[in-house]
């Protein structure tokens, strides 16, 4: 049994060029480990999904998948790290998941700032090198099934939680401001500190002010109403047409992609695998032309199979009529990566 586990996730003889390699089977196979490792967490099994963990972090499967996520699912793929690498050819996709393991030092991360949203302020990001990425991603398919049976992430936000902790903000803020000026009456203090920006009485900073501001209260914050997780269900109990169905149901996914999952099922129409909770799904215009963007001519794809479909069709159609990708490939690095993968 065991040499047969092996022979599966290790099967370094896969002779065959990058766009041949069977993903189907790769996700179902990674998927199975995944949902062994939820099972034997939620029945208390712990040496067993241990013993999974560490299968699967050896995975020849595993790190073809964690390799394909980090170069072409991930939004930040183009991002260069200390390495000065910003993205991956099809033949050094290949050269990263041969040595993949876990057995060596983190490599440094290179430091630049961003802007803050909605300020001018900057904050500090990290950027690892892609083979950094590429353990991440592998150690995170190993735990994630494991912390997803340990954890529940049903919370729930209401209105009368923003008005209490309103009210508790009100308390220390009132009793800083006496510690502040205890020798001032509270008529002083209050208008010293709340005033009326608008109809409410806020704590802010005066009116004539250059720079006046307030602090905004919970209650100004708008609530977002996530739709609750049925049950004990989790993304590894293997009901894929329930967490599809939530992609369409979920605040920050817009009408027009909702409607094609509802339409598809939940499948993606390329691969025909259900869409995970956290893949990245696009839209594509079926004939290539974006002029169209008709419902009959829009499809929703996983993120790689939106490449390889534009790699497939965008050779034959017209200029104009192609949909564009940035992980399109040449012609010349394609012939490159099958010389590659032939020749191992």
């Amino acid at each position: 049994m065991r040499q047969r586990q092996c022979a599966k996730t290790q099967g370094q003889s896969l002779m065959v060029a990058r766009q041949d390699i069977p993903w189907k089977k790769i996700h179902r196979h990674v998927f199975r480990l995944q949902k062994r490792m939820y099972r034997a967490t939620q029945q208390g099994r712990v040496s067993i999904a241990r013993k999974l963990q560490k299968l699967l972090v050896k995975s020849w499967y595993a790190r073809l998948l964690a390799v394909r996520r980090i170069s072409q699912d991930n939004r930040g793929k183009h991002t260069a790290g200390i390495d000065g690498v910003q993205s991956l050819t099809p033949a050094e996709r290949w050269r990263l998941v041969k040595p993949l393991r876990l057995d060596s030092k983190a490599t440094p991360l290179r430091r630049t700032w961003i802007p803050k949203r909605g300020s001018a302020e900057k904050r500090p990001l990290g950027m690892p090198t892609q083979h950094a990425r590429a353990r991440q991603t592998l150690v995170r398919q190993a735990l994630e099934p494991a912390w997803e049976a340990k954890l529940s992430p049903r919370t729930s936000v209401s209105q009368a939680v923003c008005e209490r902790l309103d009210f508790l903000t009100w308390e220390k803020l009132r009793s800083w401001a006496h510690r502040r000026h205890p020798n001032k009456s509270t008529a002083w203090v209050m208008q010293r500190y709340w005033h009326r920006p608008d109809a409410r009485l806020t704590f802010a900073t005066a009116p004539t002010d250059a720079n006046a501001g307030h602090l905004r209260t919970h209650s100004e914050v708008a609530i977002t109403r996530h739709v609750k997780v049925a049950g004990n269900c989790s993304p590894y109990d293997g009901d894929w047409v329930y967490w599809s169905t939530r992609h369409g149901q979920y605040p920050h996914v817009g009408t027009r992609l909702a409607k094609l999952l509802h339409q598809q099922r939940g499948r993606c129409p390329h691969c025909g695998l259900f869409f995970h909770h956290d893949d990245r799904i696009e839209i594509d215009h079926i004939s290539g032309d974006r002029g169209d963007s008709r419902y009959a001519n829009l499809q929703a794809l996983h993120g790689h199979c939106h490449d390889v479909k534009t790699r497939e069709h965008g050779d034959y159609r017209p200029r104009g009529m192609r949909d564009k990708h940035q992980d399109t490939e040449e012609r010349s690095a394609r012939k490159r990566a099958r010389s590659d993968w032939e020749q191992r």
